[in-house]
């Protein structure tokens, strides 16, 4: 209905912020296949995200582009690092 229309486009950005999912407790995952792409995962017993090499088929869910992306996904400190008026306040 209407209603929910209208939360659901007022909360589709602050649910980056929600609670880490399960993909945030997966071990990286390269996949397979011939390709050669940066990707980074994210790593819950030390609340960073690192690099890893993914092969372009398979693996899981704990693939991000960008630290970014990954640490807005999954970490609990996401907003005190990368907040959504774009000010870092940890380097």
């Amino acid at each position: 209905n209407k209603t929910n229309l209208i939360f659901s486009v007022l909360c589709s950005d602050c649910l980056i912020f929600s609670i880490p999912s399960d993909k945030c407790h997966l071990t990286p995952n390269e996949g397979h296949g011939s390709s050669f792409n940066f990707a980074v995962y994210y790593d819950s017993t030390k609340d960073q995200c690192s690099p890893f090499i993914y092969k372009g088929e398979g693996g899981n869910a704990n693939r991000f582009e960008n630290e970014a992306e990954c640490m807005r996904n999954c970490s609990p400190n996401a907003e005190n690092i990368y907040p959504m008026d774009g000010k870092r306040t940890k380097e």
